[in-house]
């Protein structure tokens, strides 16, 4: 079947009624996409090996690290920041990135005249400072540029995570009215994106790096990668065509168009043995990974072949998407290598790997061990509020647009990012995204903090047995 565009209509519910009543007539998607919910043949299913469900124990380090629900100083953030100001922090991973690439190519030299101006006898260790740096200048000032080379990722991976102990969850907050304000925020983030992204490739190609600052740079600049998976993620579920295609745009910058229509898929089989973008039980990230990126391809392109087939268009032409989807990036690259030279060129496909990591890393976690039940007549349940895991940690909330009130977001796909509920009943993961993707590289400990939860959900047997919740989405 072809993927049809439907629009549904907006029905305004009242927030007093529980979010499962209130859902009842919920508007989903601008798309309604035209596949089977039965068990795909092409795929057989995974097995888990056994060892990966022996019983790792349980990690209760993270429920006592991000133990607090409110903070006083969570109070006076949203105090300080109401409304669209709540996401200004996004504005901070590509601020890092600036600093990271600006530190990277003139680090050493701002330093050095920093220096000038301060007496060295008046600063601790200050000589012993000094004359090392002149003994050993050149090994100093690559340690400088490797040191701020790496500000985007150590905010991303570190400060973060660590904020969010100190700010802590996200208080319940009435419905905004107005979207305006909250779409520049958003627009202003895609521009800073695109300058932050080639204005990095272009300053590296008129400064020579060192491998280790090269490879910081690098890292910090897939950060900020992610950081457009998230923005174009929340483009391309929009309504409005113009803001699709600037979702399509932001993915060239990461080679990665064809996840805006096999993201789409994703939506139809989550929580399926179907889905390449749902974790199974016991899976580690590694092999889920392989299985994701070459799913998502597979995905993609079938949903192209199919709507072409249904529109009776050749393949062999400009109306294929793939054709896009594989020519835009590559005359990205072609035209930043005849411009800034081979260095730009391995600056710019490094972070689009590192960002496509990341942003797998994410799909990981997202859906790790919750699985629809299969039904006797092939399919699935319908999608609940149950198939998602849920962070609603308020400063990485703040900076990567809602993302992780993830419910809520299955639930009604197009509504944007500042009107997405916290749905206390919904599986909760026991710290904010950047905290789990860590723990995630370390399938032992991921396993010991994650998989009693998920068995939880699926047998309801463990005291952190979930209630039962309605279905809540019914055309998903």
């Amino acid at each position: 079947m072809a993927l049809a565009f439907v629009p549904s209509p907006s029905v305004t519910v009242p927030r007093s009624e529980p979010y499962a009543a209130r859902n009842r007539h919920r508007y989903a998607s601008n798309y309604v996409v035209g596949y089977s919910h039965t068990k795909s043949t092409t795929r057989p299913p995974f097995a888990v090996p056994k060892a990966a469900l022996k019983d790792f124990g349980r990690l209760d380090l993270l429920d006592k690290v991000y133990g607090s629900e409110r903070t006083f100083a969570g109070e006076l953030y949203v105090r300080a920041l109401p409304g669209p100001l709540q996401y200004l922090p996004s504005f901070l991973v590509p601020g890092t990135l600036a600093l990271s690439a600006a530190g990277a190519a003139f680090g050493p030299g701002i330093l050095e005249a920093i220096a000038n101006y301060l007496p060295a006898h008046q600063i601790p260790m200050g000589p012993l400072v000094r004359d090392t740096y002149v003994e050993n200048t050149e090994l100093c000032r690559m340690l400088i540029r490797t040191g701020f080379s790496c500000c985007g990722a150590l905010f991303t991976m570190v400060i973060i995570p660590g904020v969010d102990v100190i700010l802590g969850k996200e208080p319940e907050m009435e419905t905004r009215s107005s979207d305006d304000m909250y779409r520049l925020v958003l627009y202003s983030v895609v521009a800073a994106h695109f300058s932050l992204i080639l204005g990095s490739c272009a300053l590296a190609s008129i400064t020579h790096l060192e491998p280790l600052p090269l490879l910081g740079l690098m890292v910090s600049m897939g950060c900020e990668g992610s950081m457009g998976f998230v923005i174009a993620h929340e483009l391309l579920h929009s309504r409005q065509w113009q803001e699709r295609t600037l979702a399509e745009a932001v993915l060239c910058t990461l080679g990665y168009m064809h996840w805006s229509k096999s993201h789409l898929v994703h939506h139809q089989r989550v929580a399926t043995r179907d889905d390449c973008a749902s974790a199974y039980l016991g899976e580690t990230l590694y092999h889920f990974l392989y299985r994701s990126v070459k799913g998502n391809v597979q995905d993609a392109v079938s949903m192209e072949l199919t709507r072409l087939r249904a529109r009776h268009l050749p393949v062999w032409s400009l109306h294929n998407r793939v054709a896009w989807w594989v020519g835009m990036p590559l005359a990205l690259v072609l035209g930043l290598y005849h411009s800034c030279g081979p260095q730009a060129v391995m600056l710019l496909v490094g972070q689009a790997a590192v960002g496509i990591l990341l942003l797998e890393t994410v799909n990981y976690i997202e859906h790790y061990g919750l699985q629809r039940k299969s039904l006797d007549s092939g399919g699935y349940e319908t999608v609940t509020v149950n198939h998602s895991w849920n962070a609603n940690w308020l400063f990485s909330n703040s900076v990567i647009f809602a993302l992780q009130r993830h419910s809520d977001h299955h639930a009604h796909p197009s509504r944007h990012f500042q009107r997405l509920e916290n749905i206390q009943e919904a599986p909760q993961l026991p710290a904010s995204y950047p905290a789990m993707m860590m723990l995630a590289a370390a399938p032992p400990l991921f396993f010991r903090a994650m998989n009693h939860r998920a068995l939880a959900w699926h047998t309801g047997t463990t005291d952190s047995s979930p209630p039962s919740t309605p279905s809540i989405s019914g055309s998903l």
